[in-house]
């Protein structure tokens, strides 16, 4: 993915992945069924646009695999919100005490540099 929509893709991905990191297990099903969706759609774009036998045959192909990262993403992205809902609740319960504000800040500063770092990268 190029241009403004990989771009905004790998923005809001970095910022997740460094704020919520791990705590939903269902967030990186999603990310991966929403990354492999986009990946053959756009594989389905071109081969349906070159229109000989054996493209349109992978054409097919493409489509099948764009409908079965549907149902993976529909259940994995409904769970993850309740999931960062949770996070979110327990990150706002740790904003009322400082010390817990300055544990977090320096046992993630490696996650957010990294983030940071390959974002201006990226861009």
């Amino acid at each position: 993915m190029h241009g403004f929509l990989g771009n905004t893709f790998a923005l809001v991905n970095g910022f997740v992945n460094a704020s919520f990191g791990d705590a939903s297990p269902n967030a990186k099903i999603c990310e991966t069924n929403i990354t492999r969706i986009i990946s053959y759609a756009i594989d389905f774009k071109r081969q349906v646009g070159n229109a000989s036998e054996e493209e349109l045959a992978n054409a097919a192909v493409s489509a099948e695999n764009v409908l079965a990262a549907v149902h993976p993403i529909t259940y994995s992205c409904y769970h993850s919100v309740f999931e960062y809902g949770e996070t979110s609740d327990y990150y706002m319960d740790t904003f009322s005490d400082f010390n817990k504000v300055s544990y977090n800040l320096i046992h993630k500063l490696g996650k957010i540099y990294d983030t940071v770092y390959y974002l201006t990268r990226h861009q």
